[in-house]
């Protein structure tokens, strides 16, 4: 199970850094993306992860690691007036993970100006991770923008139900627009936020045909963006995890009970504009 410690990496991209500037007072906003097809964002995204794996109680791995990944975003298509599909393409730079995985992946989204992940397609299924799974994560990870304009102290949520095991949970995450800002030539809204995401494991591509794999991940997640709203764009990032995954393998009639927690610090910063 070590090599999925990994698959947050990827999945977990999200888009800032620090807080900056000063408050633009009740001035309102609205949060829309805006798609370009002529234009391509360049993006870097480095990460500090601290990760531990156990199975059967036992201490298998524990160790730190770092990702350096640059990445580009574009709009390959407009749908509609509301929503287009974007293309996400990586480039891992540099790490110290033994078992880092590809050089380069793709994967393509169906988004909404609003934020909100309506399709996924994987053309690289560089998370070791079933769609299934990738579908859930962004479900709760993408932020959804509220409908109106909105000024700073407005507060969001976005609830999604989650289906366990055990029994349906809802995960939530919890968005406040804190200030507007100028920050590196743009005028910013600076968005807090902070939540839990639950997605429930499903066997990937890096798995044994043969095991079947049952659990959960728990990740609680806190961070800050800065959003160009003029442009439609987050031009930063600044984010801090802590996963708590617990599952079961059964293979051959042998049952391996196994957690992983990992904390993780990253920052996005969007580089240039082609």
């Amino acid at each position: 199970m070590r090599k999925k410690i990994n698959a947050l990496a990827v999945l977990l991209i999200s888009v800032g850094i620090l807080l900056s500037g000063c408050n633009t007072g009740s001035q309102q906003v609205t949060l829309t993306y805006k798609f370009t097809p002529d234009k391509i964002y360049h993006y870097k995204y480095d990460s500090r992860i601290s990760s531990s794996l156990h199975e059967n109680g036992s201490l298998v791995y524990r160790g730190d690691k770092s990702h350096l990944i640059f990445y580009t975003q574009e709009t390959i298509s407009i749908i509609d007036s509301t929503k287009a599909k974007q293309r996400f393409t990586y480039t891992l730079k540099n790490t110290t993970d033994n078992n880092p995985g590809p050089d380069t992946w793709s994967n393509e989204f169906v988004m909404s100006s609003n934020g909100r992940v309506v399709g996924i397609e994987i053309e690289n299924d560089s998370s070791r991770q079933s769609l299934d799974y990738f579908r859930t994560l962004m479900e709760q990870a993408a932020p959804v923008y509220p409908d109106q304009a909105v000024s700073p102290g407005y507060s969001w949520n976005n609830t999604v139900k989650v289906l366990l095991e055990e029994g349906s949970t809802d995960a939530s995450t919890t968005y406040t627009l804190k200030a507007l800002v100028r920050e590196a030539g743009y005028d910013c809204a600076v968005i807090e936020y902070t939540g839990t995401m639950i997605i429930p494991l499903v066997k990937g591509m890096g798995d044994d045909p043969s095991a079947t794999v049952s659990g959960s991940d728990k990740i609680d997640v806190q961070g800050v963006t800065y959003f160009a709203y003029a442009e439609g764009i987050i031009i930063k990032e600044k984010e801090t995890s802590h996963l708590l995954r617990r599952g079961k393998v059964l293979k051959d009639g042998r049952s391996i009970e196994f957690s992983v927690e990992e904390t993780r610090s990253s920052n996005t910063i969007l580089m240039q504009i082609e």
